[in-house]
């Protein structure tokens, strides 16, 4: 237990110090590219799908499966707008 006031800068300074320290370990390679070092969650599958470019088809589906006199957003464009133009 630290009473005194030296004592507890030592015990603050030391705990923060360990706290924010970077663990022991291989050193990290300053050019690499940052997102390589983030894990892969998204399988290559599942982010092709999802990186792939939108078919004017999927936007139809999309649109027909709204309500045509509500805006989808704050524009207040309806689902009507975009299937006239």
């Amino acid at each position: 237990m630290v009473k005194d006031s030296e004592g507890i800068r030592r015990a603050a300074h030391s705990f923060f110090k360990d706290l924010y320290s970077a663990l022991e370990g291989p050193p990290i390679d300053s050019q690499a590219c940052p997102i390589d070092l983030i894990p892969h969650c998204v399988q290559d599958f599942y982010n092709i799908m999802l990186t792939a470019p939108i078919s004017m088809n999927e936007i139809k589906e999309a649109l027909d499966c709204m309500d045509l006199d509500k805006a989808s957003g704050p524009d207040g464009f309806t689902a009507r707008f975009y299937l006239t133009c």
